[in-house]
């Protein structure tokens, strides 16, 4: 019965579900419950922890953790929100909730409540 509840549980962390990304991007599990966001190259865009995305228009969308809070090094990319145009490839991160929902607002995108 043990063993049984063991695979249940495996098979139900296998079945997380991921937003799908478009274009060969991929939220990607790193380990455990981190996430980064990868181009179709399988490069790293955006490095751990991405905790919300979502893909509007030509444009990735989302917010980053940063990881010294949960006691882990972090690469150089600030955290908070971001935003990825996929067409001019421009990576804007790092910016306050009011910068990130102005920025949607001037690509006209539509607002998130997270």
């Amino acid at each position: 019965m043990k063993l049984v509840a063991f695979c249940l549980f495996i098979f139900l962390i296998s079945c997380e579900k991921r937003p799908s990304l478009t274009d060969g991007h991929q939220l990607v599990r790193w380990y455990g419950s981190i996430h980064v966001i990868s181009t179709p190259n399988n490069e790293v865009l955006i490095f751990a922890d991405v905790d919300e995305v979502e893909e509007q228009k030509s444009s990735i969308i989302g917010f980053r953790e940063d990881m010294k809070r949960r006691g882990h090094n972090s690469h150089d990319q600030p955290s908070g929100y971001f935003i990825y145009d996929k067409k001019s490839k421009d990576l804007q991160l790092g910016l306050t909730k009011q910068q990130f929902d102005q920025r949607l607002q001037d690509l006209q995108l539509n607002p998130v409540d997270w």
